[in-house]
């Protein structure tokens, strides 16, 4: 599939268009979707698209996580475009989500567009990132990107290469994942057997769940700041936060199994896996259906029945935004760890 390149106003980012696909389009009305982090420009993004293609953009301002939570039923039930056009990120896996949820057939239809970040990773940045991993003893490494710069891969691992590193490639999983690409909870496309991985990114979210994939030394190449840190001191607080976690909920008999209701993370083959492992550790347990899993989420249904939580939506709900609450609240990985009694070996994400 041929990709035409597509500025829109002054973002620093360009996007990738099948624009055979976005033609087909034309006098229709579509939903725009955006990564937070893109929605300051949906008004550039959503006027260059009418103009180039003859549509009419509806912006969806609802906080978008990635390609599991496209809002596919509420969207196709209300306003029922044409089509959902969404930004940045790659498809979802069906097997991870449950696939007439999250890749409906028949009805709206759901074009994923790559968007790309248009600046490359300063030379002063690759060779700060080659001295960390030069002073945490690494000469065999791997790199590892988000969807927002595939674009920079090959020059990062050629460039390493001419530093005297020995690279491992990533691998491609397609049609979800482009070459060397993760999202935060899948890392199967990493090369084991690394010493040490470079993750280009901003933010902390990819190179936190890199660590814990990997339980090996991080280093960031962040081509926002132009620049290079090391995050594996980072990584290893959070790991010592989740056996923690572990640990505390290892006693714990009573337990709430949350439920996703977002459209990629309603995942009935993990809930049934979790229920057959609580019924033979005779753990009682209650499932809990929620779309958004937040503190507040939580305290509301809470209560001293509870003892520990595990959260089979987003697995890095339990990572990111719970790891203070009163309670245990664990991915599925680690929950099966508490149930089993063992820290060893860590199980991210599932």
């Amino acid at each position: 599939m041929g990709l035409t390149r597509l500025n829109c106003g002054d973002m620093p980012y360009y996007l990738e268009v099948n624009e055979q696909e976005l033609e087909a389009l034309r006098g229709l009305r579509v939903v725009l979707q955006l990564p937070d982090g893109l929605k300051q420009f949906s008004e550039a993004i959503a006027e260059c698209l009418e103009a180039s293609y003859g549509f009419e953009v509806i912006i969806h301002a609802d906080s978008i996580y990635g390609a599991c939570d496209i809002a596919y039923p509420q969207i196709n039930l209300s306003i029922r475009p044409a089509a959902i056009v969404h930004l940045g990120h790659t498809p979802y896996p069906e097997a991870l989500a449950y696939p007439p949820y999250s890749s409906p057939r028949g009805g709206v239809k759901v074009i994923y567009v790559p968007v790309r970040y248009a600046q490359q990773i300063p030379e002063g940045a690759i060779e700060s990132a080659a001295s960390l991993l030069r002073s945490r003893g690494a000469s065999r490494v791997a790199v590892v990107v988000t969807a927002q710069h595939t674009n920079v891969y090959r020059d990062v691992v050629e460039k390493l290469r001419f530093r005297g590193f020995e690279v491992l490639e990533s691998s491609r999983y397609l049609p979800y994942f482009e070459e060397g690409q993760v999202i935060g909870c899948d890392y199967r496309v990493v090369p084991r057997g690394a010493d040490a991985y470079v993750m280009v990114s901003g933010g902390l979210f990819h190179a936190i769940g890199l660590y814990l994939a990997t339980l090996k030394p991080v280093v960031q190449l962040d081509p926002y700041r132009g620049n290079a840190r090391d995050l594996t001191a980072e990584g290893e607080r959070f790991y010592r936060i989740r056996l923690e976690k572990i640990n505390q909920a290892s006693e714990a008999v009573r337990w709430g199994i949350i439920v996703g209701l977002r459209t990629g993370q309603y995942r009935p083959w993990l809930v049934e896996k979790l229920e057959a492992a609580m019924r033979r550790k005779s753990r009682r347990y209650r499932l809990i259906a929620a779309e958004t899993v937040s503190t507040y989420t939580l305290r509301n249904v809470d209560s001293p029945w509870f003892q520990a939580f595990t959260v089979t939506a987003c697995p890095r709900i339990p990572i990111d935004d719970l790891y203070e609450y009163e309670k245990p609240v664990l991915t599925p990985g680690e929950a099966l760890m508490a149930l089993s009694g063992s820290l060893e070996r860590y199980q991210f994400p599932w």
